[in-house]
């Protein structure tokens, strides 16, 4: 197997991020990828084809997630075809991105008629994918959980685990955790999650984390927690969280919770299920097709704040009552790697009849 990766992905104005690279011992050193492709230059995308040609390979596994890779994905793929055979698999993490119009839909129609295969990671978006590229075969086979990130964490059972993170978080054991992870963007609805906080904090005493980036619009988060008068119960950490460090904050809370106004799938609920961590989230996407109501967490309607705080204080009632850590461990096949690794060989060896993918 080869990699061809990004040397540059986006541009600054596509990604006011602090960093697009990640450094990390977790995975170990990826001695076969070639970071060659630069989507701001296209004699990079030619290059990047004449060298995945004279790798020779049988199948081309192209992950998509954004518009904005469609030229140089569409320009490697032509330099390609007809002299490379090699079969044509999309793994489709956003079919289009969120708050898409027609335009992105025509360029990623585009993409995808060169296809033979797609995976995608939700229902919806098989069906999406069905109305804009009819001609695709398409299978579906959920997100894989994030397991990786529990190396990170240092020797100890969960409880001493738990102990550990929240002393290094100033947090004390008798608050209820709640955890909000990843880039803080408007389609995350954290302006939802934080609204519902006062009906919780009447109830429970209840913490809330919210870790990650803020690519715009923190001072206006921090007025709201100050109109609210929930300041003193919301920590926020404003970076990028590198792999090593993830399992402090997971391990620290007691529920994670994506209070998203859209969604096709979320990375975020499988490191949560990493950590046999409960999810609450809201009922958009395919995220209500993951997280199973009163077993594995909570799901919700979407933009309801007070729909999330009812949520929040069942789980408090139940959480004694239901083993939610042990009904994430059973679900644990249904999003496993082995699992989508074999769909994609089944592809590459030709017996795609024969794949059976979870509808």
């Amino acid at each position: 197997m080869r990699v061809f990766s990004f040397s540059r992905l986006y541009p600054k104005l596509l990604f006011p991020g602090k960093s697009l690279k990640e450094q990390t011992r977790l995975l170990g050193t990826p001695n076969n990828t070639l970071f060659s492709i630069d989507t701001l230059n296209p004699i990079s995308w030619k290059r990047t084809a004449r060298q995945i040609a004279a790798f020779s390979p049988t199948l081309l596994v192209i992950p998509v997630w954004i518009t904005y890779l469609v030229p140089p994905l569409l320009s490697i793929i032509a330099t390609l075809r007809p002299s490379c055979t090699a079969k044509l698999l999309f793994i489709c993490h956003n079919v289009i991105p969120h708050d898409a119009g027609q335009l992105h839909l025509r360029m990623m129609r585009r993409l995808l008629d060169k296809g033979d295969f797609a995976i995608v990671h939700s229902q919806k978006e098989k069906h999406l994918i069905n109305s804009i590229a009819p001609g695709l075969r398409v299978l579906k086979h959920y997100h894989p959980i994030y397991d990786f990130f529990a190396r990170g964490r240092p020797g100890g059972n969960h409880q001493a685990l738990s102990q550990l993170a929240r002393d290094n978080l100033r947090l004390s054991n008798d608050k209820l955790v709640l955890l909000f992870f990843g880039f803080v963007r408007p389609y995350k609805g954290l302006d939802l999650l934080i609204g519902a906080i006062p009906e919780i904090s009447r109830r429970l005493d209840v913490a809330l984390l919210i870790v990650g980036e803020f690519w715009r619009g923190k001072r206006r988060f921090e007025r709201m927690l100050g109109d609210l008068g929930v300041q003193s119960r919301v920590t926020i950490i404003d970076r990028y969280v590198p792999d090593e460090q993830v399992w402090e904050y997971f391990e620290a809370a007691d529920l994670v919770v994506l209070p998203y106004r859209e969604a096709t799938q979320s990375g975020v609920i499988q490191i949560a299920f990493g950590f046999g961590k409960p999810v609450l989230t809201t009922d958009v996407g395919g995220l209500s097709e993951v997280v199973e109501d009163g077993k594995t967490g909570y799901v919700v309607p979407a933009n309801d704040p007070g729909a999330i705080a009812d949520a929040v204080i069942r789980f408090s009632r139940q959480r004694s009552e239901v083993d939610f850590g042990s009904n994430i461990a059973s679900a644990r096949e249904e999003f496993s790697w082995e699992r989508l690794a074999g769909l994609i060989e089944e592809v590459a060896i030709g017996r795609e009849d024969g794949v059976v993918s979870v509808d």
